[in-house]
């Protein structure tokens, strides 16, 4: 009986380390666009739709209505942004009110 028990936990660990593994390299499946879907930004204004825990824009929206993974320091939900793609990722300012 310990035996069973002993290798059920094992299997199960193990399932969660190899699903940990795949998260923390790849996104998965947390993927919302891919690098191309980035570029196509780069220069247009977005709009922040998600933030995260410390105040920084993390999603964004597009003239299309497609969201974005970003990143935008100090931008918060609703507020307007421009974005630079740096090969891995966008990179946000805020646009100044008018």
């Amino acid at each position: 009986m310990l035996h069973t028990l002993g290798k059920t936990v094992s299997r199960a660990l193990a399932v969660l380390g190899l699903v940990s593994t795949l998260v923390g390299c790849s996104g998965w499946p947390f993927h919302s666009s891919s690098a191309q879907t980035q570029a196509q930004y780069q220069g247009q204004t977005l709009t922040c739709t998600q933030v995260d825990t410390r105040g920084n824009c993390i999603r964004g929206r597009g003239a299309d209505d497609r969201v974005v993974v970003l990143f935008g320091e100090d931008i918060r939900t609703g507020e307007r942004m421009s974005c630079v793609n740096d090969g891995g990722a966008l990179h946000c300012v805020r646009v100044a009110a008018q």
